[in-house]
């Protein structure tokens, strides 16, 4: 969500919720039209880019004086700017964990932006990634996505999104109550990142799990995969899912954890989170560029 004004708010999700998100302003907007709620989906597109030169691409394309330095555009800011000559919204913010930045165009001047990225970019290694590459480097940084590890299945205690509702608020809020209820007691089920351990010249070597399978641990099923992939940067197959609050002790202990991948179980790891730079200092930090691969 991005406030751009004291009174103008912008709202960025995935594609396929418009209709969740439609009705739900459309059941809790007050009457008397004192707010006004646009759909601006097919007006506006855009691109990500990410990576240690993606600073150095924006500020190529930007006009004479805008800052977008680390001081001067920090992360999870949002500001009105003109790249490659087109009026844009630029978000510092980044789906796979790198410095990064979301720029939002007119839809007139989407080709005009790739191209001008393509053409400023091309001294700096820039190129094209798919849904796939995206997918492995969120595990890589053990990061959500909705309609996999984040849905209206899963309580904010559940999925690790509490930290993000102040339940301590004074003003009144949609799921207040809910969200208190269900918080004070432990989750059932806690998500969790998982590294798998195939044996070598196994069937499954090079299988990963993609999502729905069966966790074990202790050869009873105590929950399942959300979203799985190869994590290119790290070498090892990677997963993210629920597992029952009363199973982690176990796990803890050293009990035995399974993944069901294409019928046979394998051995995985439960992780503390991240894989890959776990403090987020490549997004965050100035010096972005040069903190290694953990």
């Amino acid at each position: 969500v991005l406030r751009l004004g004291a009174e103008e708010f912008l709202l960025m999700g995935s594609g396929l919720l418009q209709k969740y998100h439609q009705r739900h302003f459309a059941e809790h907007s007050p009457l008397g039209g004192s707010v006004c709620i646009r759909n601006v989906t097919e007006e506006q597109l855009g691109f990500s880019v990410f990576g240690p030169k993606s600073r150095e691409l924006l500020q190529r394309l930007v006009s004479q004086g805008e800052d977008v330095t680390h001081q001067g555009f920090g992360f999870l800011q949002a500001r009105r700017m003109e790249v490659g000559h087109v009026p844009s919204l630029v978000t510092r913010i980044s789906v796979t964990g790198e410095l990064g930045y979301e720029i939002s165009v007119p839809a007139a001047y989407h080709w005009r932006l790739f191209q001008s990225l393509e053409a400023a970019g091309s001294d700096l290694g820039l190129r094209l990634v798919g849904a796939r590459a995206l997918n492995s480097l969120r595990l890589e940084k053990a990061f959500g996505a909705w309609g996999r590890e984040f849905s209206e299945d899963y309580t904010p205690s559940e999925s690790g999104l509490d930290r993000f509702v102040s339940g301590g608020k004074s003003s009144d809020f949609v799921g207040k109550q809910a969200f208190a209820e269900s918080s004070q007691s432990p989750p059932k089920r806690q998500l969790k990142a998982l590294k798998l351990q195939p044996l070598s010249g196994s069937d499954v070597a090079d299988a990963d799990p993609s999502g729905w399978e069966p966790i074990w641990v202790g050869g009873r099923c105590a929950g399942f995969v959300t979203s799985g992939a190869y994590g290119h940067c790290v070498g090892e197959s990677l997963a993210l899912g629920y597992l029952e609050t009363a199973i982690l002790p176990e796990v803890e202990a050293g009990s035995a954890v399974e993944i069901s991948v294409l019928g046979h179980r394998v051995r995985a790891e439960m992780l503390p989170g991240s894989i890959v730079d776990p403090q987020g200092k490549r997004m965050r930090d100035a010096t972005v560029g040069t903190v290694p691969f953990q």
